[in-house]
């Protein structure tokens, strides 16, 4: 936490590295190069600055790196080489066997993405006089993938009711709800409407204490 011009300013960094095991099949290449195993080093990094104004205002803008693929978004199939044993006694069983192999077929890119994030929050705040109160909060969000591709806007709304602890002093969630339009603009060009595009869930917190 930094402290700019008399105003608390949050700082967060935030990083992953990870290796995904993926097997590809090619139809169109001949039959010993048809499956291809290998390795995608994929990589995120984010960078977070957010500051708190009037006690309950709590912005946030994030923005960063990403190293992906759309190897989750191609077609999955199951590959089996059989080889088949006849049964001598009965000319008309013929037994099939063989290991099956997943992997995925299609267009396989990789790709450098650039998220970002906007953020607002109306936190109500944690006065002794409002202990046994029901105050209501919520979140506006805007985010955004950019990149060599059209980005796929999204733009949400959370409304919440929460209260607050009497011995801890701590004001948590109890109820809310949240709605989120993905591709608002419509980039992709689907054939999907605005209500086809739009999410809503609900969340409930419950404690056995």
């Amino acid at each position: 936490m930094k402290e700019i011009s008399g105003k608390d300013y949050f700082l967060n960094f935030q990083s992953a590295y990870n290796i995904e095991k993926s097997t590809m099949y090619y139809p169109d290449e001949i039959y010993e190069d048809q499956i291809h195993n290998f390795n995608f080093s994929g990589a995120v990094f984010n960078v977070s600055v957010s500051t708190l104004f009037k006690g309950f205002i709590f912005p946030t803008l994030t923005f960063g790196y990403a190293r992906k693929n759309n190897y989750a978004d191609l077609d999955k199939i199951e590959i089996t080489d059989f080889q088949f044993i006849e049964n001598p006694s009965e000319n008309n069983i013929i037994r099939g066997y063989g290991p099956v192999v997943n992997a995925h077929v299609g267009n396989y890119k990789k790709f450098d993405r650039y998220p970002l994030k906007m953020t607002v929050s109306f936190i109500p705040g944690e006065d002794k006089k409002n202990n046994n109160k029901l105050l209501p909060g919520g979140t506006l969000y805007y985010s955004a993938d950019f990149g060599n591709t059209k980005p796929v806007h999204k733009l949400g709304l959370i409304a919440f009711l929460t209260k607050q602890n009497n011995e801890t002093g701590i004001r948590s969630s109890l109820i809310g709800i949240g709605m989120q339009v993905k591709d608002f603009t419509n980039n992709l060009n689907s054939d999907n409407s605005v209500a086809k595009r739009t999410e809503i869930n609900i969340s409930a917190s419950i404690s056995l204490l």
